[in-house]
């Protein structure tokens, strides 16, 4: 998404506990070592790519409009006013990701579903609060913003059975008063993953059903709507504080890459 390119043009969001930032072609190489990891391939029930195929991926994930991702560092160890590329993330530094992907609602004709997805993915960073940390910082920031987040997903071309989201007009959805109740937020979580599910549990997500899908997975649902004062208490009660938005700062090689993406 686009969504996160902030004044620098681009964003990245620093609390006490963790610091997230964009997924760039810098941070490619450490991603794809991380997804060699078998035990990484079924928690995320992905298949193993190449180097290429990454890079082409990361673009992807960083032009879709249905998409919004950040890599997840460890905080900043003194005061920054701006995020350098290779600097406060450099693979050291990285320990995971975290992800929204929005679809389309097909039981509310403007509404939207959208999945969160985290990884931490080395094992030396698990069991630290890194995790809950980071979807923390990451639900503050969708609660901010979500009314430009699914603004920019209805501007798609995406078709299902009972709607056309394309057919929109998009100074339509500006005039959406309470836009946070169309957005329902999910997860999707091994059944083998307990750590996982009690801690999106702990934020008040809850298991749709029972039993574990098809797919050996359990969804959870978030019953509320998520909203600026509702996030704020989470942090409050984690302890992650000093929520900034801060300008990231993208390598050169970056810059032109993404100036070639938006001719």
């Amino acid at each position: 998404m686009k969504v996160n390119r902030g004044v620098a043009p681009f964003l990245a969001i620093s609390t006490s506990k963790v610091l997230l930032v964009p997924y760039e072609a810098s941070h490619v190489t450490t991603y794809h070592e991380w997804m060699q990891d078998k035990e990484i391939q079924a928690a995320t029930a992905s298949e193993p790519l190449s180097l290429e195929e990454e890079y082409e991926m990361q673009s992807k994930w960083r032009n879709d409009r249905d998409k919004l991702t950040f890599i997840v560092c460890e905080p900043l160890s003194s005061q920054k006013f701006e995020i350098k590329a290779n600097v406060e993330d450099a693979p050291r530094r990285m320990i995971g990701d975290v992800n929204l992907f929005i679809s389309a609602n097909g039981a509310d004709e403007e509404g939207c579903i959208g999945e969160l997805e985290l990884m931490v993915a080395l094992k030396s960073r698990r069991r630290q609060g890194y995790g809950r940390a980071a979807t923390v910082a990451f639900l503050h920031y969708i609660s901010l913003h979500i009314h430009d987040i699914r603004n920019e997903f209805l501007r798609t071309s995406i078709s299902s059975e009972k709607n056309t989201l394309s057919q929109h007009d998009p100074a339509a959805s500006n005039s959406w008063k309470q836009p946070r109740e169309d957005f329902h937020m999910t997860v999707k979580i091994g059944e083998d993953n307990p750590s996982s599910i009690n801690l999106f549990e702990s934020l008040g997500f809850v298991k749709t059903d029972d039993k574990a899908n098809f797919f050996g997975e359990f969804e959870l649902s978030l019953g509320r709507n998520v909203t600026e004062a509702w996030t704020r208490d989470l942090m409050q009660k984690y302890g992650v504080e000093d929520y900034k938005e801060l300008p990231y700062v993208p390598s050169n090689s970056e810059l032109k890459s993404k100036g070639a993406a938006d001719d």
